[in-house]
């Protein structure tokens, strides 16, 4: 759903939208968020090294917000600016801020209280991914 959201929301982005890619986000330390949207100047690569624009996670049952917040902090350390976190079960989402100075911690997590999560000027409304 999200995927093809975004794909048909914003057209200039389907070759920038990984699903399950595989990003190394350090030396010895690899996370696959639920979609990624890499940056306009990306290269091609098999396993992502370059700070994707976007990471997206989709919260499932099992997962705490402990385990999610460690997955955004390891993005934040190799250069993500925003993250998405959804739960399906509850509609709700928040973004995470990359704070510039504080490059390994989320410097701003906020619920998106009226149900659009937003990153740059790509908006999505939750409503409309989880019907």
């Amino acid at each position: 759903e999200i995927l093809c959201f975004l794909a048909e929301r914003f057209p200039y982005l389907r070759k920038r939208l990984l699903p399950g890619q595989r990003v190394q986000v350090r030396a010895n330390r690899y996370r696959v968020p639920d979609l990624c949207v890499t940056a306009e100047n990306a290269p091609d690569e098999e396993i992502i090294t370059t700070p994707p624009q976007l990471c997206i996670e989709i919260l499932s049952p099992e997962d705490t917000m402990t385990r999610t917040l460690a997955r955004v902090k390891d993005y934040f350390g190799m250069g993500v600016p925003i993250c998405w976190i959804i739960d399906p079960v509850s509609c709700e989402g928040w973004v995470a801020t990359r704070v510039a100075t504080l490059v390994a911690t989320p410097g701003h997590l906020e619920e998106a209280t009226d149900g659009v999560l937003r990153a740059g000027g790509i908006e999505m409304p939750l409503a409309e991914i989880l019907e």
